[in-house]
């Protein structure tokens, strides 16, 4: 599983909690990456944990996560950027950019992207070139689940 924009963990510790194999955490803040680290060694699941203090814009070609065998591709990614990152312009382009590459490349098929975003955001699949499964929002967050196209 893929914690992408994963401040503390907090989704990709919990996957580990409930039994996922590998968890890749993605997070470029310094203070962040700190408290995850000191976070999976407190739960002591290190060894099924990769921290890549690394921009998430560029993790799909990601020595961890590109060029992996089928058995090794993402069953479950979780993409959090930040809501600004969401509106128009060149960074929600770059959102739209990371997902279409992790749906491509990195996902095992029938695996799962959760993106979250503002709620008065839509999500364009066809611009992703991915399916969406679920849409769900909960007042101003909101959670659209994608797949393959």
């Amino acid at each position: 599983m893929l914690d992408c924009f994963a401040g503390t963990g907090s989704m990709g510790l919990e996957c580990l909690s409930r039994g996922a194999k590998r968890a890749v955490f993605v997070e470029r803040d310094r203070g962040a990456v700190r408290v995850l680290k000191e976070n999976i060694e407190t739960l002591g699941v290190g060894d099924r944990a990769v921290v890549l203090p690394v921009d998430a814009y560029g993790v799909a070609g990601h020595p961890e996560l590109a060029g992996k065998g089928e058995a090794e591709k993402l069953t479950v990614a979780f993409v959090d950027p930040p809501y600004a990152h969401m509106a128009t312009g060149h960074l929600r382009h770059k959102v739209d950019q990371l997902v279409s590459e992790l749906a491509a490349g990195c996902m095992v098929d029938g695996g799962i992207i959760s993106l979250r975003h503002p709620a008065t955001v839509s999500v364009d699949a066809g611009a992703m070139g991915v399916k969406i499964i679920r849409e769900l929002k909960y007042g101003d967050m909101g959670m659209t689940w994608v797949t393959k196209a």
